[in-house]
């Protein structure tokens, strides 16, 4: 069962959210920092996002819509566009699917 969709603020993040579940919040914390302009940012949102998972209580679960560098600096894997990627509230892998375009 899903509980909450979250997505970042960026365009691509809200549109994905928006036509695979209609429903979804915006949290800066699933914000890129790729670029050196948001660079400063990222441990900030990272232990942002780790506190917001480390605080979810629900046995639902939650689907964040994020970005590569997201994914990377807390699963510490790499992705694809579009890949899909389920883990536990311990940042444990648990499985990943690629969609049919990469």
């Amino acid at each position: 069962m899903i509980d909450k969709i979250l997505s970042s603020e960026w365009c691509r993040c809200k549109q994905t959210a928006k036509y695979a579940f209609k429903n979804y919040e915006t949290k800066s914390f699933l914000n890129s920092f790729f670029s050196q302009k948001f660079a400063d940012n990222k441990d900030k949102q990272i232990k942002e996002l780790k506190e917001y998972i480390k605080k979810w209580n629900d046995k639902s679960n939650l689907i964040f819509v994020t970005h590569y560098v997201v994914i990377l600096e807390t699963l510490n894997i790499s992705v694809s566009s579009g890949e899909i990627v389920v883990a536990d509230k311990d940042f444990n892998i648990l499985a990943r699917q690629k969609t049919s375009n990469n």
